[in-house]
């Protein structure tokens, strides 16, 4: 299984602190939200521009036995405020591809 946390960036440290225990490995990117309460406006050479806000997105594969705990834990960090998820997303994976050794596992 894939979860998929949407978050603000400066909620990674926390996020990634929290997550130590439970995950191997995450993948993080960086992504923008032009959600009309995120929308900044900046000035670059005098010209205003409209940006998003700055959100990351966490990707954790994980076994099926381990997603009732991290989706625990996330929910008590928040209720903690250590950090806020916006988005959770769960999604099966079929099968993964190691590039390094070319080992297929389905």
């Amino acid at each position: 299984m894939m979860i998929r946390c949407v978050m603000a960036a400066e909620n990674l440290p926390a996020f990634v602190e929290g997550m130590t225990n439970l995950v191997v490995g995450m993948t993080v990117s960086e992504t923008r939200e032009f959600a009309p309460e995120t929308t900044q406006t900046v000035s670059y050479r005098g010209v205003p521009y409209e940006v998003g806000g700055l959100t990351v997105t966490v990707d954790i594969v994980t076994d099926e036995s381990w997603i009732e705990d991290i989706i625990h834990k996330i929910h008590e960090a928040y209720t903690h405020d250590k950090f806020v998820v916006r988005h959770l997303f769960l999604s099966k994976v079929e099968g993964s591809y190691h590039i390094r050794n070319g080992f297929m596992d389905v």
